[in-house]
């Protein structure tokens, strides 16, 4: 244990302590897999707190270059000193629109850390599972919280509050406690719709195909009710696609992919010609919606963006609240 010295400086103990193990890995003295003292073996020779040693041990944890396992005790898990951040990124799902999402996080801390993802499905034992585990292994943990937060309202909390950050979606309470980049869905499709009447003025309905009552659906909902509204559409909220009927003059805004292939599959059987006889907006932007029968129009905000903001965000320690930007793309389905 000679690479750990404690002196009576003006440095804290427990960076001392920090500044002997990283020293040693750095000079060879330690290498990766390599054990280091225990916490009672420091406290020991040092005549140290427990809760100095355990300061400095969780912080070289955060970084990902130590690490404990029941029987083994502590070792050295990187060798990779350099690293300034360990992100710990938990989303809801991975879809095709998310992949540019995590693309854009992982690559801003490709020279400066690591990036785990993990996924929670909206399932609260997995979220509870996997937040619990995270606690103190991390620099910083994006978060997409559970849809219906009511189920865990606190458990985001038991994490270090200046160090977490919301991610796409999260309700009032904890974005008046936490610093995010989210999308505001309710005046997105308000406003990307307002600001292309014109291309949409042939419709004469508006129907949303939505077989969810998650609360971002309900505020894609009340945007589109409260654009219907002011611009003269009539409109309706449809759960069920297999009871659904296409009809001259009307507009679908679609949110999942799948129904999206319900609708058109229906369309064809029906002849109904897309663009012409009825409309579509899908919701996210995919590289698929490009291409599928001369394009899909979307709804999106900008993922990518999404991601770089929120990285520059936990570097920079800052803890501004951002609603992503969003925008109508219009292709030959309306």
């Amino acid at each position: 244990m000679n690479f750990i010295k404690i002196e009576n400086n003006n440095i804290p103990k427990y960076q001392q302590i920090i500044n002997g193990i990283l020293n040693a890995i750095n000079n060879g003295m330690l290498k990766k897999h390599d054990k280091i003292p225990s916490l009672n073996k420091v406290m020991k020779e040092f005549s140290l707190s427990q809760d100095t040693v355990l300061n400095a041990y969780n912080h070289l944890k955060s970084k990902g270059i130590i690490s404990s396992a029941v029987g083994k005790g502590y070792y050295v898990a990187s060798d990779q000193t350099f690293n300034h951040h360990k992100v710990f990124v938990l989303f809801d799902n991975f879809t095709l629109y998310k992949e540019d999402l995590y693309n854009a996080i992982n690559s801003a801390f490709s020279d400066e850390g690591t990036v785990d993802i993990y996924f929670h499905h909206n399932n609260p034992k997995v979220y509870r599972k996997l937040i619990s585990e995270a606690v103190g292994n991390y620099t910083s943990y994006i978060i997409m919280p559970l849809e219906e937060e009511t189920l865990e309202p606190f458990l985001i909390e038991t994490l270090p509050p200046k160090n977490v950050y919301l991610l796409d979606q999260g309700s009032a309470t904890l974005k008046r406690k936490f610093p995010f980049v989210v999308q505001d869905f309710e005046n997105d499709i308000f406003n990307s719709l307002s600001s292309n009447r014109k291309s949409i003025q042939k419709y004469k309905s508006i129907k949303l195909i939505n077989s969810s009552s998650k609360p971002h659906i309900l505020q894609i909902s009340n945007g589109l009710k409260k654009f219907a509204d002011k611009n003269d559409f009539s409109f309706d909220n449809l759960s069920d696609t297999s009871k659904i009927k296409i009809s001259n003059g009307d507009l679908f805004v679609v949110i999942k992919d799948s129904d999206l292939v319900e609708l058109l599959q229906k369309s064809k059987e029906e002849n109904y010609r897309l663009g012409k006889d009825f409309g579509v907006i899908s919701y996210n932007e995919t590289v698929l919606k490009k291409v599928v029968v001369s394009g899909i129009s979307t709804i999106s905000t900008d993922f990518q963006l999404m991601g770089k903001t929120i990285a520059e965000m936990v570097k920079s320690k800052s803890r501004k609240r951002i609603y992503n930007p969003a925008r109508l793309i219009i292709r030959n389905s309306i």
